[in-house]
């Protein structure tokens, strides 16, 4: 099976939503805005849905929900947990 190009498996998801896991265990909203390849290794670049920054991270670190049945080209498809809109799933216990 050859492995699929670059430009394939950017096409299937810029600009998607998905869940990225930080190191510390906070699972956040992301959108694909590029992709490159670094020492054979497919870096994605990441920015919140809501909030501010990018970080680029190996393209494996990112959960999409599932399409029918599984996404093409290798990208994670069954994510741990993707959190939805904070502000519709939580309550404000702070008043």
């Amino acid at each position: 099976m050859n492995k699929p190009s670059l430009i394939d498996t950017f096409n299937e998801i810029k600009h998607k939503q998905g869940a990225f896991t930080t190191n510390e265990g906070f699972t956040i909203k992301v959108s694909v805005h590029d992709l490159k390849e670094s020492y054979g290794v497919t870096l994605a670049l990441i920015r919140p849905v809501n909030g501010l920054g990018q970080k680029w991270v190996h393209i494996d670190r990112i959960y999409f929900e599932k399409e029918g049945k599984n996404t093409q080209n290798g990208v994670n498809s069954s994510p741990p947990n993707i959190p939805g809109n904070v502000d519709s799933n939580t309550t404000n216990d702070r008043n």
